[in-house]
């Protein structure tokens, strides 16, 4: 059976589940403890270490959709994070 774009991403994100609430969890506790309405919340993307890009890109679209404006930055002397910021 030839498989296609959807029904993959939805193969994969059902496989990820678990992965994806235990992420959710441990992201919404560092947005709470670090959260401030006028700047931004960092995240170190070694949160997401051993996750598939797909499972990063998938969760991390979920809170653009709840309001967060999120970047990547790739650093070399403080390491990757996220920025985590409130969408105007």
């Amino acid at each position: 059976m030839v498989i296609g774009p959807d029904e993959l991403a939805k193969k994969i994100v059902e496989s990820e589940s678990k992965r994806i609430r235990q992420l959710e969890n441990k992201i919404d506790e560092e947005l709470e403890r670090k959260f401030d309405r006028y700047c931004l919340v960092t995240l170190d993307s070694n949160i997401f270490t051993g996750c598939k890009q797909f499972t990063i890109e998938a969760l991390l679209s979920k809170y653009s959709n709840e309001g967060w404006k999120i970047e990547h930055v790739s650093n070399q002397r403080d390491g990757d994070y996220y920025k985590f910021t409130v969408k105007e």
